[in-house]
């Protein structure tokens, strides 16, 4: 309720997303201005010796729900004669999402790795084939940005806040399994070389436009055309 004030009584609104800042202007909000979310890219540095896991995948499964972990479930349930791996980490709510596993399974799948949180999130990443988001809703997903700075690629559902920008991200419909399953293996299918080229040229392009530098410029831009009418 506090938070609805604020934004009732404000004069400029900067969201973090396009996305975002058109639900703002549906709202009747005025004088909406969109600047997309930066990363603080030096946290994730460090970790270039960790090697990468064969045939495994990284999931945030914190909202079991809206982050699609049962999708993702049904996905791999379908590719267990590949061998894959699903690494979840729930940084919340981990025993709820556990349950859901074994009420679905009886207990937790051999292709299931629970990982605990961490800070040094960049190693989950780099030592994972791709990262998996199969979420019904976001507003601005940091993972894919951290993800392709980590030599990781994306698969992801293809709603607003999702960075489908990120060259070469894959993306599947919202909701739809055989479309997931298919993403993943094209990954598992890709030669070294292959997924060297896509990390390259992911990188390059999250580090150009998501850097800080370029995030505080736009939004000085921004008060500069405000206070300057």
């Amino acid at each position: 309720e506090k938070l609805k004030r604020m934004l009732l009584n404000c004069d400029v609104h900067i969201a973090c997303s396009d996305d975002i800042a058109e639900k703002l202007r549906e709202q009747s909000f005025r004088n909406v201005h969109s600047v997309e979310n930066a990363i603080d890219f030096s946290r994730l540095d460090g970790f270039d010796d960790v090697k990468k896991e064969d045939r495994s995948f990284l999931l945030f499964g914190f909202d079991y729900m809206r982050k699609g972990v049962d999708i993702v479930l049904d996905a791999f349930e379908k590719l267990n004669n590949k061998e894959a791996i699903l690494k979840i980490v729930f940084a919340a709510n981990e025993e709820d999402g556990l349950n859901k596993i074994k009420k679905r399974f009886g207990a937790i799948p051999k292709w299931i790795k629970v990982l605990p949180p961490t800070d040094d999130i960049a190693k989950y990443y780099r030592s994972s084939l791709a990262f998996i988001s199969a979420s019904r809703e976001e507003g601005f997903c940091y993972s894919i940005i951290e993800a392709a700075y980590c030599d990781c690629q994306s698969i992801i559902s293809d709603i607003p806040g999702h960075r489908t920008d990120v060259p070469e991200v894959k993306i599947f419909k919202s909701e739809s399994t055989d479309e997931l399953k298919a993403k993943i293996e094209l990954v598992l299918e890709e030669t070294e070389s292959e997924r060297a080229r896509i990390s390259s040229i992911q990188k390059s392009y999250c580090i150009k436009k998501y850097n800080l530098e370029k995030w505080s410029s736009d939004i000085a831009n921004i008060y500069f055309k405000i206070l300057n009418g």
